[in-house]
């Protein structure tokens, strides 16, 4: 601003005995009520008060812009790093965007884990999930063995068809007594 108006400042007295009159006539768009000359509270006139809040909002959108621009670019820097830990050492940290190969079931019956079909999305999200956690590096091939025998242990028991037993039913045995066993 090129103009700097002077804040006006008024008794809290004064102000008190007819406040809508006061801020009516104050011509400055600061009008600083004061007690014993101490600042009591300042009212702001409501043009300055639109500036101030433009001023803000500003503010928090160029922030905003700002933190989404870094975590883009924080992004890009991951991925970089992950591809240059492959490069270099063949060993690799687990990362979000991580697929197995395209021949990944037949590689896996090499292995000898028999697989009917790809990693679904869910259970490659809880692979990835899992081992981001667990901070282990291991090569490209070793990754995969570990999503097969995963896969291998969570698909073996289909939880449709075993059905949990019942805790509280007791047993009903027959009365038939097997061949080779001595009856009464």
């Amino acid at each position: 601003m090129t103009n700097k108006k002077k804040i006006e400042s008024i008794s809290l007295n004064n102000f008190l005995k007819n406040p809508i009159k006061n801020i009516r006539q104050e011509k400055n768009q600061i009008l600083e009520i004061s007690n014993n000359n101490l600042p009591v509270v300042y009212l702001i006139n409501p043009i300055l008060l639109k500036r101030f809040l433009a001023i803000e909002t500003a503010y928090k959108e160029t922030q905003l812009n700002i933190n989404s621009s870094n975590l883009l670019f924080l992004k890009k820097i991951e991925k970089k790093k992950t591809q240059i830990q492959e490069k270099q050492c063949g060993k690799f940290l687990m990362y979000k965007s991580w697929t197995p190969d395209k021949d990944f079931l037949k590689k896996s019956s090499l292995w000898g884990i028999n697989l009917n079909q790809y990693p679904k999305k869910s259970e490659l999200a809880l692979f990835i999930s899992y081992w981001k956690a667990e901070n282990r590096i291991f090569h490209h091939i070793q990754w995969q063995q570990k999503l097969a025998r995963s896969l291998q242990q969570t698909r073996r028991f289909d939880f449709k068809k075993n059905k949990k037993r019942d805790i509280n039913k007791l047993p009903n045995p027959d009365s038939i007594i097997p061949e080779g066993f001595r009856g009464k």
